[in-house]
């Protein structure tokens, strides 16, 4: 099996991951540097002292399968919620907390299933 290896975060990766998506026989590593200091993630940071999730929950999206599960996963909650001024997705919240439970990369492992990534695809924290 052909395997390409992504190093990166942003935007950027999330495209090349989609684009890499009509070739099914090529498995996709993901590993994502995890630097968001963006709106959601930066404030999850700072409050729950958490790395910042949201490249990480990108590229699992672009991996995903499921389409159910994900838009509940990317389903934003309304600002003021839980004291955020953005308004959380409910898959940053999943990210935040399981984060600290069993650590970033087996929280990311965990929400893979759900959306049904491929088991020849991953993402690493």
């Amino acid at each position: 099996m052909d395997r390409i290896v992504l190093i990166g975060g942003g935007t950027g990766i999330v495209q090349v991951i989609l684009g890499l998506r009509s070739y099914r026989q090529v498995g996709v590593t993901t590993v994502v540097t995890i630097a968001d200091s963006g709106r959601r993630s930066g404030e999850l940071r700072t409050q729950l002292g958490v790395l910042p999730p949201g490249d990480l929950l990108n590229s699992l999206y672009a991996m995903a399968n499921e389409e159910e599960m994900l838009q509940i996963l990317s389903h934003q909650l309304p600002p003021g919620t839980l004291g955020s001024n953005h308004g959380f997705t409910l898959g940053h919240l999943y990210l935040a907390i399981a984060s600290r439970e069993v650590g970033m990369q087996r929280a990311v492992d965990l929400l893979s299933e759900p959306l049904k990534v491929n088991s020849k695809d991953r993402v690493l924290a």
